[in-house]
């Protein structure tokens, strides 16, 4: 009895050790894949802030690089490849282990790059992840690496203005033309006019495209300073513009609805970090060439052609019967429009975004 009692000892014994073993096999083997795994996440998010920060900089803009960046990888000729060569390495990568930065060779079957738009591809391989039980197991000299490739598209000139475009076109501004921020803006209608009143149509459903015929003669002028147009307008769109007479007619409403979206009057913009969309003071407007069209009868009417968008911060408003001025601030775009840097293009432009 005593004996059979030692064997059930002994087997236990050697029970728990094959036991312990696959444990410890198991928990080293989970370890492994762990380690293959950070190493993984770490490549990933390096990749992806690289990528994003260097199309910044692919835009149409004069951008100073951050005092960080002390990669080479652009020869000096294409700051955006800098950037992304020094945000990879400050965020864990060493020199060794990026492959590559540049314009992507290929894209996903799914995506599309916006007309206008530059890409930017970061490939980066890390080829010597230290392992603890997989090195038992697989032969020695063995290589165990994590792959990443990251794809940002950079800012593109934003072809279309969904909902809420400010009824008052810019006359004489290119979309290339470039001004700091803030810059004050002086704008005025009558003789010499770089402002145009826009007869904007009303759209239902919200954000449809804008009726091809329509004119309010400037009855909607008034609703549409409050609220913003609810149609959807695109670079390219002609849109008729509202007379001198229509636009006396409703001079008073006007005059209110102006002073509704200037509730702080000389008030300066508020610092970039702080710009809210949903502030009555921004005014997202368009950029014209203006022309004319003949209607029906033959009579003539002054259009208004589409060139781009900006957003403006409005400062004060005044009257003088034959002629309207509005003092602004030029502002950097904010999220919901577009997004630029400081000098830049007088013109919104998207934001940069990953696809890959």
């Amino acid at each position: 009895m005593q004996l059979r009692r030692k064997f059930h000892r002994g087997q236990m014994v050697v029970i728990m050790t094959l036991a312990l073993t696959a444990l410890l096999g198991a928990l080293a083997l989970g370890t492994d894949v762990a380690v293959i795994y950070m190493n993984w996440m770490e490549l990933r998010k390096a990749a992806d802030s690289a990528a994003l920060a260097g199309a910044a900089y692919l835009g149409p803009f004069t951008i100073a690089p951050p005092a960080s960046t002390a990669c080479n990888w652009g020869g000096g000729a294409s700051p955006a490849y800098d950037v992304a060569c020094s945000y990879a390495e400050n965020n864990g990568v060493a020199p060794s282990e990026i492959l590559s930065i540049g314009p992507a060779a290929t894209l996903p079957s799914n995506e599309t790059v916006p007309p206008g738009a530059q890409t930017l591809q970061v490939s980066l391989r890390r080829s010597s992840i230290p392992m603890f039980f997989a090195s038992l197991v697989i032969p020695s000299g063995s290589n165990f690496a994590a792959a990443v490739e990251a794809t940002a598209v950079g800012p593109a000139p934003i072809q279309t203005m969904t909902q809420g475009m400010f009824p008052l076109g810019l006359i004489g501004v290119a979309p290339s033309q470039s001004l700091d921020y803030p810059q004050p803006v002086s704008l005025m209608s009558g003789s010499g006019a770089n402002l145009a009143w826009l007869d904007l149509p009303t759209c239902s459903p919200v954000g449809s495209p804008p009726p091809a015929r329509t004119r309010d003669h400037g009855a909607n002028l008034a609703s549409d300073i409050t609220n913003g147009s609810t149609c959807s307008y695109s670079i390219g769109n002609t849109l008729t513009t509202v007379s001198t007479n229509e636009f006396s007619d409703h001079s008073a409403d006007i005059e209110q609805a102006m002073w509704q979206r200037i509730p702080n009057p000389n008030l300066p913009p508020p610092s970039l970090e702080q710009l809210n969309s949903a502030d009555p003071q921004v005014a997202v407007v368009p950029l014209v060439q203006m022309g004319s069209s003949t209607g029906p009868g033959g009579r003539t009417r002054q259009t208004a052609t589409i060139l781009g968008f900006a957003t403006l911060w409005l400062m004060n408003y005044s009257d003088a019967g034959t002629s309207q001025t509005i003092g602004a601030e030029f502002m950097q775009y904010t999220d919901q429009y577009g997004v630029g840097g400081g000098p830049v293009d007088y013109g919104a432009y998207s934001q940069p975004f990953l696809i890959d």
